[in-house]
């Protein structure tokens, strides 16, 4: 199965996913801020990457900049998830660096679509 880095600042949020995720056999490792995320991926690069957006500090759309100047994670994918229904956070999300979104509040179906599309 796939390693995961999860990045979200909310812990419900991180509960929702271990829920989903682990049931499904994969390797998950949580981080809660976008400077850390960038830094656990460049030690140990995931296959893929689940980023919220709206984090303190550095929002998700700087680490996934940030991420994309890294050879080794430049095809990383990368899943943004988003409270944010507004059209130019979306053209944002992709210009960032990010294959895919998903919204928030996570559905475990859409995620688990979204993230087979990903990694197959």
């Amino acid at each position: 199965m796939a390693n995961i880095l999860i990045v979200d600042d909310d812990e419900l949020h991180l509960d929702i996913y271990e829920g989903i995720l682990k049931d499904l056999g994969h390797e998950i490792t949580f981080v809660t801020r976008g400077a850390v995320a960038v830094e656990a991926a460049l030690a140990d690069p995931p296959d893929l990457i689940i980023m919220d957006i709206q984090m303190p500090e550095m929002s998700g759309f700087e680490a996934m900049r940030r991420m994309r100047q890294e050879d080794t994670l430049k095809n990383t994918p990368i899943l943004a998830a988003t409270v944010v229904a507004d059209p130019k956070s979306y053209d944002e999300i992709y210009e960032s660096g990010a294959t895919g979104y998903i919204s928030k509040p996570i559905d475990a179906k859409q995620l688990i679509s979204r993230l087979q599309e990903m990694l197959s």
